[in-house]
């Protein structure tokens, strides 16, 4: 069985992008993406795992810029 690991980025609270309105930001977009992807692929017979957590935020200080 084939295992695959989904991001959707930061958390909910690090600053990023958000629709011109400033309504949706970027992290609720990904995170309904995610779950979209992980519902269909569950279906096809994936295992699948998310690295994000939809209330923990990993700061954009935290970035390992050394690569």
């Amino acid at each position: 069985m084939t295992t695959l690991l989904i991001d959707a980025g930061h958390g909910p609270e690090t600053a990023g992008k958000r629709s011109p309105d400033g309504l949706l930001r970027e992290f609720s977009f990904n995170s309904a993406v995610a779950d979209l992807v992980k519902q269909f692929l569950i279906e096809e017979g994936f295992t699948v795992i998310f690295a994000h957590k939809i209330h923990e935020d990993v700061p954009l200080s935290t970035l390992n810029t050394d690569s």
